[in-house]
């Protein structure tokens, strides 16, 4: 078998051997997946151009290992071996796209995609907790495959060899792409072929994201100089029945026909629509929802009759850019690897805090010098439809920001925030963003420094995990509502509705 503390290999013969080897292992990852918990699966660079990859550390004594490829993977060859505390940082130079990463504590973090001034599209950690065999998206800009403009799918195989098929929407091939074989761990690149629905399936795990625009002209945003690199590279998640995100130039499908989906805005509005395959839905013109720059506000839940996907523009640019996310894939540890400055309003400089249930998000900072994770802000998860009195009530979204936006539910960000992690008392994810990268001089790998990776304000959202001695307890009462368990710290016990 292989140990998959420290991918040593230990005697495995044949390929029933490895088989073996790979099953237990796909066995392993899945529960972890399933239990929410991507920041401690094994994590994949989907893309990068510069070769440097941010992890922030989601334990303590967290051993993080790196393996040139996949094929060094399989074979325990390692490239790089560092041992960080909880909240700690490492930013590898040198690493390539299909690296894989494991750590033993847990980190979720990106590789950096930079093509210069506002070509910024820093790509989330593909992990195998955030994996499909079956997924569905809407590629809503810049997909054309022409002389001078290419749009591509990246995908790194889970533990078993699978073959990987891609389609439109509606199952029609795709010119000179045929469903291949990819051997554990592989990466490889499918073409797309204009802005339009794709289907992607496996006959085993697999974690997608895209580069779209190399070249051409800007599906949303009008020309862009020739070169001028992807104008978007993005994580892609599975397909869902309870996904949140924000609205804002947002579209949503659906891989099954008469997909009926019931909306609830933090703001307290609601309605339903149906979609379907080749049918995308403008969540924005159907939801009426519409607020710039990540506001707390407009973060929608969406609660679907089968699985749906879909994207969310809230800059102020505008046009898709993050994935909703499912609120399975939701921890209470979370990675903020930015240095974020203070410079700018929500569209360019904030963190957003999302989830199902109200509750408050602890911002911790990460000091290099004393080497101690120090409390910066405390953020409540707000519901702005005012307190939850039924289950209906609970259904709406909640969600906080720390950033420069005047809005409720927003704590002002004074001065630079240093990357590290947050923590809250229910499950969340986070939008990160920065107007500027700060220049700052950061660990790298076997001793050495480099600059902090650019995130010009790109939407980049942030996975992690959940140890069990925080995981939120939550039930039902007696009036359907939802309630949090709480211990203070006097050890009194007491319950709050979620």
């Amino acid at each position: 078998m292989t140990s998959t503390f420290n991918r040593v290999p230990i005697d495995v013969a044949g390929t029933a051997g490895a088989v073996a080897a790979g099953s237990t292992l796909a066995l392993e990852q899945q529960l972890l997946a399933n239990a929410g918990q991507p920041g401690l699966t094994v994590l994949a660079v989907g893309y990068t151009n510069t070769g440097k990859v941010v992890l922030s550390s989601l334990g303590a004594g967290n051993v993080v290992t790196v393996y040139a490829s996949g094929a060094d993977f399989n074979a325990g060859t390692v490239l790089h071996r560092e041992f960080l505390a909880f909240g700690e940082q490492i930013t590898f130079t040198g690493i390539d796209i299909g690296a894989i990463i494991t750590t033993t504590q847990g980190g979720y973090g990106f590789s950096e995609v930079n093509f210069g001034s506002a070509r910024i599209a820093s790509v989330p950690l593909l992990s195998f907790g955030l994996n499909s065999t079956e997924t569905f998206m809407f590629s809503f800009r810049q997909s054309e495959r022409t002389t001078d403009n290419h749009a591509f799918i990246f995908i790194v195989n889970g533990p078993l060899e699978s073959t990987v098929s891609i389609t439109f929407g509606n199952g029609d091939p795709i010119a000179d792409e045929p469903p291949r074989k990819m051997d554990p761990w592989e990466f490889g690149a499918f073409h797309l072929n204009g802005n339009a629905e794709y289907a992607l399936s496996g006959t085993a795990g697999f974690m997608p994201c895209t580069a779209c625009g190399f070249d051409g002209s800007d599906f949303r945003s009008g020309a862009l100089p020739t070169g001028a690199g992807p104008r978007d590279a993005r994580i892609l998640l599975p397909p869902s029945n309870d996904v949140i995100t924000h609205p804002r130039f947002g579209q949503v499908s659906a891989p099954f026909p008469g997909t009926n989906v019931d909306w609830y805005s933090s703001g307290g509005a609601t309605g339903s629509f149906t979609v379907s395959p080749g049918s995308p839905v403008d969540i924005q013109t159907v939801t009426g929802q519409d607020t710039t720059d990540y506001r707390p506000i407009g973060f929608t839940r969406f609660l679907a009759t089968g699985l749906v996907i879909g994207n969310s523009g809230a800059d102020g640019a505008g046009g898709d850019a993050t994935p909703a996310c499912p609120v399975s894939a939701m921890s209470q540890v979370v990675a903020q690897p930015l240095f974020v400055a203070d410079s700018g309003n929500g569209d360019q400089t904030s963190l957003t805090f999302f989830g199902p249930y109200a509750g408050t998000v602890r911002v911790f900072e990460w000091d290099a010098v004393t080497r101690t994770l120090n409390l910066a802000y405390t953020v409540p998860m707000i519901r702005q439809n005012g307190e939850a009195l039924t289950r209906e009530d609970q259904l709406h979204a909640a969600a906080g920001q720390l950033s420069n936006e005047p809005d409720a539910g927003v704590v002002a960000l004074v001065g630079q925030l240093n990357p590290g992690v947050c923590i809250a008392d229910v499950p969340f994810a986070i939008i990160a963003q920065s107007n500027s990268t700060p220049a700052e001089t950061v660990r790298s790998q076997n001793g050495t420094t480099t600059t902090a990776i650019v995130n010009d304000d790109d939407e980049t959202l942030m996975f992690g995990i959940t140890p069990e001695a925080i995981a939120a307890e939550i039930r039902e009462g007696a009036d359907g509502r939802h309630f949090v368990r709480v211990i203070d710290s006097s050890g009194l016990e007491t319950w709050r509705a979620g």
